[in-house]
């Protein structure tokens, strides 16, 4: 295996998607970094972001403005991301399966994307980053891959990113895809949706009253 490149493990050993208060870009969490998080757990800290790009088909109850407009288009709707500050807060699995089906399955989803593209390699196991990766005739890694599996599909729940997953996506943009095996505990039925770059294609971040428990108020209230 080629050298894994400085940033791929989180410096605190936690690797939390999937825990409630937590998410895509802010010390997210979860099982193993290739679990699923929904990201929108309602604990204190948690917050909803708004990250806008070309394409994006992800529905926002809250911004009704968005809701006429074609997906790929100029203003399409964006996609949602979800921010946390706490993410040390374990919460269910979102898909509420207990630790050996959750390894299980993304097992499973990991074989069927390796079986879809052989020239991905898994990583150590433990490795916090990323779950595979593509190495080119001297051993160079050229591409970095984040899985993860889930029961459902993402029109269901959406997935959310470890703060080392999300560092590493911003570092290696284009070479960096987020891979979500949608139903991965169905033999036949399993998907793979395939992201490129899902960190540089974000652009905007909101936060919301969630924050305030983390926040500083002058006056004090």
């Amino acid at each position: 295996m080629p050298d894994i490149p400085d940033g791929t493990y989180d410096p605190a050993g936690d690797d939390d998607v999937g825990r409630s208060g937590s998410g895509a870009t802010g010390g997210g969490s979860g099982n193993r970094g290739g679990s699923s998080g929904n990201g929108s757990g309602g604990k204190p800290g948690a917050s909803k972001a708004e990250s806008t790009g070309a394409g994006g088909n992800a529905t926002n109850k809250t911004s009704s403005h968005q809701g006429k407009r074609t997906p790929g288009s100029n203003g399409g709707r964006p996609f949602i991301s979800y921010l946390g500050s706490h993410p040390d807060d374990e919460g269910p699995d979102p898909d509420g399966l207990n630790q050996a089906k959750r390894m299980q399955i993304e097992a499973t989803a990991i074989d069927k994307i390796i079986g879809f593209e052989p020239d991905l390699q898994r990583t150590v196991e433990g490795n916090k980053g990323f779950d595979l990766y593509e190495a080119d005739g001297a051993g160079n890694v050229v591409r970095w891959v984040e899985v993860k599996s889930m029961t459902g599909s993402l029109k269901d729940r959406p997935v959310g990113m470890s703060r080392a997953q999300f560092d590493l996506a911003l570092a290696k943009r284009e070479a960096f895809w987020l891979y979500v095996v949608e139903h991965a505990s169905e033999i036949e039925g399993a998907r793979v949706v395939k992201i490129q770059d899902p960190a540089g294609r974000a652009r905007t971040f909101t936060y919301d009253s969630g924050w305030l428990s983390i926040a500083e108020t002058v006056p004090e209230v």
